[in-house]
């Protein structure tokens, strides 16, 4: 997990500073009053913090679990709140296989999460044969006040690698001969 500071309160501490020494030096009440916006500014960034990254469980599921080689499939990863805070900005990047491409939708999300609230982003892609291991979802959390920010890699539950694969059963077979006069070779011999 790794915490970032936005420094947007850069401006306000100096504001602060500057209304509490003009206000000293030239004894104006009004600039020691003038002082609470800026502290007050400050006050509410130092007491909001985003909330950590573990307060969230990810699951990712495939649909079908098994698709053939050029099949779309769905790619559901849900998001679920198990902290006691609200997370009102909640930025989510799956990490697709870069040799998988997204056929359909977009494998980012961006949601705001109540305690014990979920949501899901879904896309569609297009494996080819092989096995492909999707690695943790990138996700950065802000809170409402946007002091700073909270980024890390939540573990996933539930499938992390996608098979796919074409069975021996599932290669279509063609019935008949070739529409060829003449000698055709075949494994069972019959009339004609």
């Amino acid at each position: 997990m790794q915490y970032r500071d936005a420094h947007r309160f850069d401006a306000a501490v100096f504001a602060a500073i500057t209304l509490v020494t003009t206000g000293a030096i030239l004894g104006n009440e009004a600039l020691f009053v003038a002082t609470a916006v800026p502290v007050t500014y400050l006050a509410v960034g130092a007491l909001t913090r985003p909330p950590p990254v573990s307060s969230l469980s990810v699951q990712r599921t495939f649909d079908p679990d098994l698709p053939a080689p050029g099949e779309r499939t769905i790619v559901s990863l849900t998001l679920r709140n198990d902290g006691g805070r609200t997370m009102p900005d909640v930025r989510v990047v799956d990490r697709v296989p870069d040799t998988v491409p997204v056929s359909d939708g977009s494998p980012r999300g961006s949601l705001a999460l109540r305690p014990g609230e979920e949501a899901t982003i879904t896309y569609e892609i297009v494996p080819s044969q092989g096995e492909y291991t999707f690695d943790e979802p990138i996700v950065r959390l802000r809170p409402l006040s946007a002091v700073g920010t909270v980024t890390g890699e939540p573990s996933v539950d539930g499938v992390t690698t996608l098979r796919c694969r074409r069975g021996v059963k599932d290669v279509p077979q063609e019935q008949g001969t070739l529409r060829r006069v003449g000698t055709q070779p075949t494994d069972s011999p019959g009339p004609g």
